[in-house]
C-alpha cells in the first residue's frame, strides 16, 4: 500500500465536519487543472515565464493533487463559503477579483509595480462568522485601517462576498508585503476564521485560522 492510499485511507475515519479532503476550490479553474506555464517555479510574478505546473507547495500535500485541510473547529459550510468567495480589490468595474487556488495575473502586474512579493486579504468584519450589526462592522474596519496605518503598510480597501449569497459584502484590505506569519497575526487579532494569503506566485491561499 503506498503512503498516498494509507494517508487516504486515515483521513476517511474522520467526519467531513473535522476534516474537509476535497480541492481547496472546487470549480474547474482550481489550481490543480491550471495549465502548464501559469506559475513559473523560479521567477514567480517575473517576466520570465517557464512551462511548469503551477506551483502549489504553499496550498497542495503531495498526495494525489489534494489539500488537506487541517484540524478545524470551523463548520464545514463555513468553509464552503469561505472557499466560494471573490475576494475583490478596489470598488470599481476595474477590480481585480482573487478567488483561492487561481492565479492572478493582474495581481502579478500589481505585485511587480509595488515591487511586492507577497500579500494578504484582511477583514474585521463578521468575527468567527457571526454576523454583526453595521455599527460593530463599520467599527472593526477602521481598528483594522488604524492597526495597518499604525504599521504604515500599504493597502487597498475592497470587500469580499459569495455570488449569489444573501450574506452582505464585508469591507476588507489587500495589505502589501505582508508575509504568512503576520497575516495570520492580523486575522487572530480580530477574531477571525480565516485569512487569505499571496505569496510570489500570485496564488491565494485560503489559511483557517482555528
Amino acid at each position: 500500500m503506498s503512503l498516498c492510499t494509507i494517508c487516504l485511507s486515515k483521513l476517511r475515519k474522520f467526519p467531513e465536519s473535522v476534516y474537509d479532503v476535497k480541492i481547496i476550490k472546487t470549480r474547474a479553474d482550481a489550481l490543480t487543472n491550471l495549465p502548464p506555464g501559469k506559475v513559473d517555479r523560479e521567477s514567480g510574478c517575473g517576466s520570465s515565464r517557464g512551462n511548469q505546473p503551477g506551483d502549489a507547495s504553499a496550498l497542495l500535500s503531495n498526495f494525489g493533487g489534494l489539500f488537506f485541510m487541517p484540524e478545524t473547529l470551523i463548520a464545514a459550510d463555513k468553509i464552503r463559503a469561505y472557499r466560494a468567495t471573490d475576494y475583490r480589490l478596489g470598488h470599481t468595474a476595474q477590480d481585480i477579483v482573487l478567488a483561492p487556488g487561481l492565479r492572478s495575473d493582474r495581481l502579478c502586474e500589481l505585485f511587480l509595480a509595488k515591487s511586492a512579493k507577497s500579500g494578504a486579504f484582511l477583514t474585521a468584519y463578521n468575527p468567527r462568522g457571526i454576523q454583526k450589526s453595521v455599527t460593530e462592522n463599520e467599527q472593526a474596519h477602521a481598528r483594522l485601517a488604524a492597526a495597518l496605518a499604525e504599521r504604515g503598510l500599504d493597502s487597498i480597501e475592497g470587500s469580499g462576498s459569495e455570488p449569489g449569497s444573501s450574506w452582505p459584502a464585508e469591507k476588507s484590505y489587500f495589505v502589501f508585503g505582508l508575509g504568512r506569519d503576520g497575516a495570520i497575526a492580523f486575522g487572530q487579532q480580530f477574531d477571525q476564521d480565516a485569512i487569505v494569503w499571496v505569496g510570489k506566485h500570485a496564488v491565494p491561499e485560503l489559511v483557517l485560522l482555528r
